[in-house]
């Protein structure tokens, strides 16, 4: 997380890490990308810029915050009015497939084309933490079969994995969005219902 002293900062200077932390992974992944390229496109010192983040994974995390906090507010869910977790992944592939074509587009196809397990449980983690500590913003949570911690992780590691395969086929083809988003819609239903059909399911988990 940005230190206190980022926190303290004007809305200005904010945007302006912010901003070259954006450059800088539109062009490089997270394991290749330098904080004194960042620092130098912010217009600050490495110095300056490691006072307020530990390292690159924080400036990462900065940048997912945003994006995920500016979904929040798009979608406007929250304490009273939740969210279904499939609905919610969903239209999060909705709302990253909406910046093909724009000044994000070079930002979401380096780090989901760079996509690997390390740098997914960076992304989910938090977010584990997040649904765990605000149930009230997600709805019917308790209905997903997991038992501890780690098992919820599992399931938003498998929908996360869901919105990487489909966001790279979308980003690196020439495919109609309307097409991407019928294949990740039945990806999410049988995520969310399994893949057996439903007159075998019962006897098939008897027999675990």
């Amino acid at each position: 997380m940005p230190s206190k002293s980022y926190m303290r900062l004007s809305p200005e200077k904010k945007k302006k890490i912010l901003d070259a932390a954006f450059q800088e992974f539109s062009v490089k992944n997270v394991e290749h990308a330098s904080m004194g390229a960042i620092a130098k496109n912010a217009g600050i010192s490495r110095t300056t810029l490691y006072y307020y983040f530990t390292d690159i994974n924080d400036i990462f995390m900065l940048v997912m915050d945003t994006i995920m906090e500016r979904f929040r507010e798009s979608m406007n869910y929250g304490e009273g009015n939740p969210i279904d977790i499939f609905e919610g992944y969903y239209q999060f592939f909705k709302y990253v497939s909406s910046f093909k074509g724009t000044e994000y587009e070079g930002f979401v196809k380096t780090i989901f084309s760079e996509m690997n397990i390390k740098l997914q449980n960076i992304i989910t983690e938090p977010y584990i933490n997040f649904f765990i500590s605000n149930k009230s913003y997600v709805k019917d949570l308790d209905k997903l079969d997991y038992e501890n911690r780690e098992e919820l992780l599992d399931i938003l590691f498998a929908l996360f994995s869901l919105i990487t395969v489909s966001i790279n086929y979308y980003y690196k083809s020439d495919i109609e969005f309307e097409i991407i988003d019928h294949k990740f819609r039945r990806g999410l239903r049988l995520l969310r219902y399994g893949v057996v059909k439903e007159k075998y399911r019962k006897e098939e988990l008897k027999n675990e």
